[in-house]
């Protein structure tokens, strides 16, 4: 018989300089308020791709923001990746202010986006 133990974390120990691999929906609810100076995701992007889990639309994206809100200290950085597509919807019903964009140069990769195939990631 398999037991299926969900190990529980305690903030800080669990966290600082370690990798955790779980769900961050419920990971996240074991940090508490403001402790966090940076938090960097790349979520799916909405785009319905094959395979790729969450991303039939933006909720998870939407579902995590509060709780990513929440951790982040005052004056801190919400950094993500987001699709062009949906380029305005990353800033509907969205708690951040967002200051600046930057753009990645991926030489050995390919971006489907709007217009065409890039080698080019929005970055908020």
């Amino acid at each position: 018989m398999i037991e299926n133990k969900i190990k529980t974390y305690k903030y800080p120990d669990d966290f600082i300089n370690k990798i955790i691999c779980g769900d961050c929906l419920e990971l996240i609810k074991s940090i508490p308020d403001k402790k966090i100076d940076c938090v960097i995701t790349d979520p799916p992007y909405g785009l319905n791709k094959n395979g790729i889990k969450n991303d039939k639309d933006l909720s998870f994206f939407y579902n995590i923001l509060p709780d990513c809100y929440r951790v982040l200290k005052d004056d801190s950085y919400f950094i993500t990746f987001f699709s062009t597509k949906y380029l305005p919807d990353i800033f509907k019903n969205n708690p951040f202010t967002y200051f600046w964009q930057f753009v990645l140069y991926c030489p050995e990769g390919s971006v489907r986006s709007p217009i065409g195939w890039t080698k080019y990631m929005s970055c908020f």
